[in-house]
Order: C-alpha cells, then structure tokens, then sequence
C-alpha cells in the first residue's frame, strides 16, 4: 500500500464521470469515479472497453491511467499452458485439486466460474498459486471488494465506506490507502483485513452449488502489491467447515465409521492444524473413524476430526484399508 499524505479530508468531492461503451454498443453509466473502480476491479469493465471521462472523447480503458491501473494484474503465461479437463466446483474435488497443488508445489493459476446459486451472470474467481501456496485472489463478486469486506466485519460504517468511495480518487483510488488516510484504520489492520479477505474468498469456493474451476500451469501474475502466502490446509478445512453441517459430515462417514484407517504417506510439511497433526499420530496404528471422533467430546472438535480425516485422505496420507 502506498500511503499518501495523512490527513482527514474534507474538502470538495471529486465528481468527474464516466460513460463506458461496451464491445456490442451497450452504453453504461454515467458513473462515478468510485463506481467505475468497482466496475473494473469486478471485471464489469475491461481493458478493451471504450470510456468517456468528463465529456471526452472514447478512448480504450487500457489507454486511461487513472484508471488503467485498476486492471487486474497481467498475467505471465504459458504459450502452451497444461489445461486438464475442467471439473465441477464440489467439495471433494476442491480437496483433490488443492491436495494436488500441494503435494507438487504447483505455480499456477486455478480458474473458477460459477456461484452458490443460478444466478445469470456467475461469479468469476482467479487464485493464483507459488509453489504450492495461495498467492493471489481475484473475484468479480462485488460484495467481496475490500470496502464491503470492512463493513460487513464492523471494522468501518457503512456511512464511513461511503464517504471513503467519494474521497478515493484523492488517494489514486486505494481503498487501504483512503482508509489510512481518514485515521478509520491502521496500516496493520488493513494488511490483515487484505489477507483474511483472500482466505474468505478461496474458502467461499466450497459453498458453491454450481460452477467449475481448472488449472493452468506456469502462470503467474507480472505484480502483485501485497502477495498473501497463505497456506492451503488450514483454507481446506474451513472450506469443509463452511459447507457442510455436522450431521451431513456424519452422514458421508456412517458407511466407514467402524472401518480401520491407517497411515499412508507422510505428513508434508506445511501448516496444519493442530488437529490434522494429532489424528495423524493417532493413526500410527489402524484406527477407525468412530474411536478418533471420541477424541473430542464436543460437537466443533468432532467436525474438526471429521474435516481433518477428508484432507488427509484427499492427501493420501490416510486410506481405508
């Protein structure tokens, strides 16, 4: 993040428009320096799109540096990328494809369309990934947008997002940097918020009920302001946490509750959870799934079991035998 001055502005809003004219003649807007941020960094607008600031003349987005730099980050690919078969957004094949990005420390990017409903226009997502780790997301969903984000975690008002939205060209259109700047946030809370804000999206992935996703090797974004370098177990088992209940878990294990399991590979070094550790050890020897269960008493740390013997399955370090 790139701080300008700090000080509390308060002075004369900006209120320059914009009018975009898309590749089939749809006219949109006129529309506001805030909503035309949000457009691009939701890939309403893109790069070739045609745009009229201020009763200019049309000019590609691209060519416009106030608002170029809003584009996401260009990708380095491949000229021959390796495309498997895309497969459906579920939650198995989630843990398959990020237990596979693990276990060869993948670089890459991981190509997601679709949502949690039926919705006409699907939500887009790109995670690109280094060597096996979370490097970058990008989603179109607009409640996702950093500001959004903030609010909905209590961290800022909606009537201080707002007045961000309207003072944010002053800050070249960073929402951190506006935040910073009217004194609502500190530049640590704003790193931590982008992290956790990259977590949430990956994560949202397993409440999916329809879409697909893919992978194309070698690709890797030209920059990235604030690379995340989040590990992937711990976003697994929040994934199965976010999409399944207690009583469905039970229900996927009933047929094997009383079969043994056992160790099958090693534990990669990465960050697990505490609890993938402890039932890794415990499976030093054949277990079943319903004496691990009775490693908690609670209903939380029994989904925590349960979440902990699918990632090690889907990582092949556990197998029924």
């Amino acid at each position: 993040i790139a701080l300008g001055p700090v000080n509390r502005p308060t002075e004369r809003q900006i209120t320059t428009s914009s009018i975009v004219r898309k590749a089939n003649g749809t006219e949109l807007g006129p529309w506001s320096f805030a909503r035309m941020v949000e457009a691009i960094a939701t890939c309403e607008v893109e790069a070739d799109d045609l745009v009229s600031t201020g009763n200019g003349p049309f000019r590609r987005l691209a060519d416009i540096e106030d608002l170029s730099r809003f584009l996401p980050p260009p990708t380095t690919r491949n000229p021959k990328p390796n495309m498997p078969a895309r497969r459906d957004v579920n939650w198995k094949n989630l843990l398959e494809i990020f237990s596979e990005a693990i276990r060869g420390r993948a670089t890459g990017v991981f190509l997601a369309n679709g949502g949690a409903d039926g919705r006409v226009d699907p939500i887009k997502k790109e995670l690109y990934i280094i060597d096996g780790r979370i490097h970058h997301v990008i989603s179109s969903d607009v409640n996702e947008l950093l500001g959004e984000y903030l609010v909905r975690r209590g961290q800022v008002t909606r009537e201080e997002l707002n007045l961000a939205l309207a003072i944010l060209p002053r800050y070249g259109g960073r929402m951190g940097d506006t935040l910073i700047a009217m004194g609502l946030l500190g530049p640590v809370d704003i790193f931590r918020a982008i992290r956790e804000q990259g977590r949430d999206r990956t994560v949202d992935l397993f409440r999916w009920k329809l879409g697909t996703i893919e992978f194309q090797d070698n690709q890797r974004l030209e920059r990235s302001e604030f690379p995340l370098e989040m590990s992937l177990p711990p976003i697994m088992f929040l994934g199965l946490g976010a999409c399944r209940t207690f009583e469905q878990a039970m229900q996927e294990i009933s047929p094997r509750l009383d079969q043994n399991l056992r160790q099958s590979g090693p534990l990669l070094e990465d960050e697990w959870p505490i609890i993938a550790r402890e039932v890794f050890t415990r499976a030093m020897r054949p277990i079943t799934p319903r004496a691990l269960l009775a490693m908690r008493a609670d209903v939380p740390g029994k989904m925590q079991v349960l979440s902990a013997i699918e990632v090690l399955r889907a990582m092949n370090v556990f197998s029924f035998s």
